[in-house]
């Protein structure tokens, strides 16, 4: 009895740890949209998921909305972006809260096969006006021989938001 107890457990565990807390959260689903509206191209989503003073690191720079907007427009459009995640935690405290989490982005273009790229990130949000909003993010590239071992990644789509 007290086995099967012990292996009941162990599967309840491993059930919860392939579904992700985070991943079920109203605050992780605005850090899966703010991807999704950037994969659709889609200016004004972006803006409307972070704050006004909004700054992102990434590859060593710091970048701010009106930036990361700016090359966004520069980019080829036909290449399609397909976004998924693992999240490792959240901590939340009254109206601030971060998150972590491993982000997988599939690009492809045309016939080409799609190429994968990974990146171990975090964000730090505020609640305004009852709605959470990405204040800072923090993105590190990960070669793919650096991932856990057995990592599970869950694509997110999100179909309501225009592509520009």
């Amino acid at each position: 009895m007290r086995l099967n107890k012990i292996l009941l457990f162990t599967l309840l565990l491993t059930a919860l740890n392939f579904n992700g807390y985070a991943q079920d959260t109203l605050e992780f689903k605005v850090v899966q949209d703010f991807f999704a509206a950037t994969s659709a191209h889609d200016y004004q989503a972006i803006k409307g998921l972070a704050t006004t003073d909004f700054q992102l690191l990434e590859i060593d720079e710091i970048w701010n909305m009106d930036y990361l907007i700016q090359l966004m427009k520069k980019a080829n459009k036909a290449v399609k972006r397909r976004n998924f995640f693992k999240p490792i935690k959240q901590v939340k405290k009254d109206n601030m809260l971060w998150l972590s989490y491993w982000n997988k982005a599939e690009f492809s273009f045309e016939e080409q096969p799609a190429r994968a790229v990974y990146w171990l990130e975090s964000v730090v949000m505020v609640k305004e006006n009852n709605q959470w909003l990405i204040q800072m993010l923090h993105s590190s590239r990960v070669k793919v021989e650096k991932l856990p071992k057995n990592i599970q990644f869950n694509e997110y789509i999100n179909l309501n938001f225009k592509v520009e």
